[in-house]
């Protein structure tokens, strides 16, 4: 579990929602706000992919960030 400020924070509702999302869908669009922790649960989610299986080797994870 992710932790924020020295304590453990729960998976949200949210969170939930976007990775099913992630599993139906190839691409997805996310505009959200700071400190949601949508970009750890991302590269979380990323990680578990390419160590799960071997469905992502030899493949790449596209990021686009924009500034604040």
């Amino acid at each position: 579990m992710p932790w924020k400020d020295g304590k453990p924070h729960i998976i949200y509702d949210y969170e939930i929602e976007i990775v099913k999302y992630l599993e139906k869908y190839k691409h997805i669009w996310l505009k959200k706000a700071r400190g949601l922790g949508v970009t750890e649960l991302l590269l979380r989610y990323m990680g578990y992919l390419s160590l799960s299986s071997n469905d992502y080797s030899r493949k790449r994870f596209v990021i686009v960030t924009g500034p604040k």
